[in-house]
């Protein structure tokens, strides 16, 4: 199989690897999961992107572009997951504890090995509430940039020319990733990202910058072409 299509993701059923880059793994006991594989000074190495059935294909590419961009300039994705989802408190994995304890219990009940259910709303109500606090990713210090800016330009990839672009629009990559030509206005260097791409659902127009490699002529551009 190619390039993974959704219709060639529900057809794909017998044990295997399925894809190019992006691959569906299919297991013996019809288990589906999603894996990146990534290359780095010669070493083969791949990423779990999580579960076919909980994550679907548009969002396993953009976890496998996400992986690519951390490999191209350095970064350990798996390590980079554990800091995105931060260090649990005890109080986070007590919480997580008693869900479980509560699972097992309506168990029981359902299979008649118990009566009565455990006092939940007493419970909730005695034990106080688990504040979670955002975990945000180290920036880069502005200083630093047009070093990292250089270093990024001696690598020849389409990662880097994404990764270049969205630092010099200060875009989400989901914005880079997802661009089309007939966002831009190559006159007026804006481009415009429909309301539909956006995370607050409004149109967001964004200036480009000469550094971006503005003017293009209109003659390259094709609206069927993602940048």
């Amino acid at each position: 199989m190619g390039r993974l299509s959704a219709t060639a993701v529900k057809a794909a059923k017998l044990p295997g690897r399925y894809g190019d880059g992006l691959y569906l793994l299919v297991s013996r006991a019809g288990a589906r999961s999603w894996v990146c594989r990534v290359q780095k000074d010669g070493k083969r190495r791949d990423i779990g992107l999580g579960s076919a059935k909980k994550v679907s294909l548009a969002v396993a590419r953009e976890r496998a572009a996400k992986v690519r961009s951390q490999v191209e300039v350095g970064l350990d994705p798996i390590a980079e997951r554990r800091k995105e989802a931060g260090i649990p408190t005890f109080r986070e994995v007590a919480r997580r504890v008693r869900q479980r304890i509560v699972a097992v219990i309506d168990w029981a009940i359902a299979k008649g090995y118990r009566d009565l259910p455990l006092p939940i709303a007493a419970m909730n109500k005695s034990l106080s509430k688990v504040k979670v606090k955002p975990v945000h990713h180290s920036a880069l210090p502005y200083a630093d940039v047009p070093a990292f800016a250089a270093k990024l330009r001696e690598r020849e990839s389409v990662g880097r020319l994404a990764f270049e672009a969205l630092i010099l629009t200060a875009s989400r990559s989901g914005e880079i990733r997802g661009a089309a030509w007939s966002e831009l206005d190559l006159e007026k260097k804006l481009w415009t990202i429909p309301a539909d791409r956006m995370k607050a659902g409004r149109e967001h127009v964004v200036p480009l910058p000469d550094a971006a490699g503005w003017p293009v002529t209109t003659k390259n551009a094709s609206t069927s072409r993602r940048l």
